[in-house]
């Protein structure tokens, strides 16, 4: 029986959630390349829903 460890290296010792990290990265990217005000706001509020997810 594997017994679960905090892991406290590599990427981890940065952020707590990588993959909540690269989604508002990634809307982001989308805001700023799509420069359209509609993804702007779903963007925005996506970035929003991620940040509080993670807190």
């Amino acid at each position: 029986m594997c017994i679960p460890t905090l892991v406290t290296s590599n990427i981890y010792s940065i952020v707590r959630h990588p993959q909540y990290t690269a989604g508002i990265l990634f809307s982001l990217a989308m805001i700023l390349i799509a420069q359209n005000w509609l993804i702007s706001a779903m963007g925005m509020v996506l970035i929003l829903f991620l940040y509080i997810d993670i807190l």
